[in-house]
This record gives C-alpha cells, sequence and structure tokens, in this order.
C-alpha cells in the first residue's frame, strides 16, 4: 500500500473567496497538509481515503476539479519533508492550545479560594475538546503534545469542586492507524 494519500484540486477561478477558504480550513480540520499549491497529503488509510472522498465531493459542488492519488515519496529526504511538516503544523496547534491553557490558568488562580466561574468550566472542556480534536490529527507524535497534556491536566485540577474531566482519554486516533501501518 502507497504510504500518502495525496488530494490535487482547482476551483473555478475569480468569484468570492468563501468556498476556497471553506475547502481550506476542511482540510486544515483533517490533518492535511499542503505539499504545492493546491496539493494536499494525508497519511494514506481507510479514513483518510473517505475525508479526500468528502471534500472532492465538496469541491466538484463547487463546480471545481479534484483527483486523489496515492504515492510513495521517491526518497527518504522527501518522506522527512513530509513528516517534518506533518509534525510542525501540529506543533503549532500544540502550542497555541498551550497559550490559551495559560491564559486561562491565569484567570482560575486570580478566583478566590479556587471557586471558578462557570465560563471558566466551558473554556476548560472547550480545551479539553480541542486538545482531542489535535491527538486525532497527530499523525507523527508532534512535539509539544506533552506539554500541552500537562497544562491542561494542571489547569482542570486548579478547577477543585468544578465538574471537568480530569484526563485526556484518546480516541482511536488515525495517527495510531497511520503509525501500525507505517512503523
Amino acid at each position: 500500500m502507497a504510504e500518502w494519500l495525496l488530494l490535487v484540486h482547482q476551483l473555478p477561478p475569480g468569484g468570492a473567496s468563501n468556498p476556497r477558504v471553506r475547502i481550506w480550513r476542511r482540510l486544515q480540520d483533517l490533518g492535511a497538509v499542503p505539499l504545492r499549491s493546491a496539493v494536499y497529503v494525508l497519511p494514506n488509510s481507510p479514513q483518510a481515503h473517505e475525508d479526500f472522498a468528502w471534500v472532492r465531493r465538496e469541491i466538484a459542488e463547487l463546480k471545481g476539479q479534484a483527483t486523489l492519488f496515492a504515492a510513495d515519496a521517491v526518497d527518504a529526504a522527501d518522506r522527512a519533508a513530509i513528516v517534518h511538516a506533518f509534525r510542525a503544523a501540529r506543533a503549532a496547534d500544540y502550542e497555541s492550545l498551550q497559550r490559551t491553557v495559560a491564559a486561562a490558568t491565569k484567570a482560575a488562580k486570580r478566583q478566590a479560594k479556587g471557586v471558578s466561574p462557570p465560563g471558566l468550566v466551558r473554556i476548560a472542556r472547550a480545551l479539553r475538546k480541542q486538545l482531542r480534536d489535535i491527538e486525532a490529527i497527530d499523525f507523527f507524535s508532534a512535539p509539544g503534545g506533552d506539554h500541552a497534556r500537562e497544562a491542561l491536566a494542571q489547569l482542570e485540577a486548579s478547577m477543585v469542586g468544578e465538574r471537568v474531566p480530569r484526563r485526556s482519554v484518546r480516541r482511536r486516533s488515525r495517527r495510531r492507524n497511520t503509525q501500525a501501518a507505517h512503523g
């Protein structure tokens, strides 16, 4: 089985930028990284194939064109560059999450006697969901994940008496399937 799944697409020229942004966001949500302009890649898996098929349908509905390819990198340097792009993208996601957690932690510390307002609990839950979403598309164990998980756990622990999940229940992510398939 080929290691990578590529989506090559073209949207009609002109028109509103909204459809382009929608497709770009969808690809970001899937964890796809750009190889070149309008060429995105995911580790080849049944889930990635299904995800790209949905994006391809969306592009077709916008009167654009999209083609899926399964491929291997020709040499180790190309593979390393692709893996680096995935890791860098998720490291940036973890770093952004960690900054948001730090801001929420400061707000929690300002509260008297460890009582957190309901808004802070909602923020902590949203941050936990954001962490799970990042973990689901962290195909190559990007740096920063452990620090983000620890920072969030500390925030949650500081909210004594509030109902917030205390541990990260890691869903069976595509990353695990990818790592098993690609060593």
